[in-house]
């Protein structure tokens, strides 16, 4: 049952879903056998959402999709960050398709279009960017990756809480605290790292400067190629890359035009090393085909 409530009535209405003339529909009670449900209303835990350029810049998105279905993905994401990953009324209630349509302010054809490719695109695992639910619901699969890691999260509200003092200008002294344990836990570097990491190291030192002999790594410390070591080993032990697939990509790196500019330390390459790979291996994959066709 769908309670029809006029604007004049009503003028606070929150959950607005089509307008109809003068009228507004308000989906908001049901009968359900015999009992009334109530929409709850959602409160977002949060009113934003981390941003990752990187990601976004040199991820696979930018090759599969237009310029108009990226744009429909970010107003998707910025929907579903008010519940969670969930995108509908509530996660057993979705939005009918002019609604979210009029909410954006997207032609209804066009949006039901982007919609449909995001529900069918796959990554690596067989994951879809959206998945309908058995409630007809969208959910954006891996929202988790959307969102701060638990360490971020702590480093936000530590700064957060250290506000400023007006009178004496004087910042709170646990950021000062906190600053300088980051500071010691960067400095510190435990050396497990193995001769492959040092090889792939100075395979990466190699390349950067064949492409610029006047590149700042020609005058690293040890103390620095250690960090870079340190770093390959992480891309070993923690990311569970290979050996060939690291010298693979730092190859790559440093043959490309653009990321030789961009990818000049291990921690750059670590940091974008799942897009750098992917790209890698279109690329790769482009130069076999070329090779066969020429053949």
């Amino acid at each position: 049952m769908e309670i029809f409530i006029t604007l004049f009535q009503y003028q606070m209405a929150e959950n607005i879903v089509w307008k109809t003339g003068c009228y507004f529909v308000l989906s908001v009670i049901k009968l359900d056998m015999g009992k009334r449900r109530i929409m709850k209303k959602r409160t977002p835990d949060k009113f934003w959402f981390p941003f990752w350029p990187d990601k976004w810049l040199f991820g696979s998105m930018r090759v599969e999709c237009s310029v108009d279905e990226r744009s429909i993905w970010m107003d998707l994401l910025s929907l579903a960050s008010k519940d969670d990953g969930h995108i509908g009324a509530n996660t057993e209630t979705p939005y009918p398709l002019e609604q979210m349509a009029g909410m954006l302010i997207i032609p209804k054809d066009q949006l039901e279009a982007a919609i449909e490719k995001f529900l069918s695109m796959k990554d690596e695992e067989g994951n879809a960017k959206l998945i309908r639910t058995k409630y007809g619901t969208l959910q954006v699969t891996k929202w988790e990756k959307y969102q701060f890691s638990d360490r971020h999260k702590r480093r936000v509200e530590e700064e957060m809480s250290g506000k400023t003092d007006i009178v004496s200008g004087k910042k709170d002294p646990i950021i000062k605290e906190n600053t300088l344990n980051e500071n010691k836990e960067k400095n510190h570097v435990v050396n497990k790292f193995t001769d492959d990491d040092i090889k792939l190291t100075n395979l990466l030192i190699e390349r950067i400067l064949d492409n610029n002999s006047r590149s700042k790594v020609a005058k690293m410390t040890e103390n620095q190629k250690n960090n870079w070591r340190n770093q390959c080993r992480l891309l070993r032990e923690e990311d569970k890359w290979s050996v060939k697939e690291i010298e693979t990509v730092i190859r790559f790196t440093q043959q490309d035009n653009f990321e030789m500019t961009n990818v000049l330390s291990m921690g750059k390459l670590r940091k974008r090393f799942d897009n750098l790979a992917m790209k890698a291996r279109r690329e790769y994959k482009k130069r076999s085909e070329l090779r066969v066709g020429g053949k």
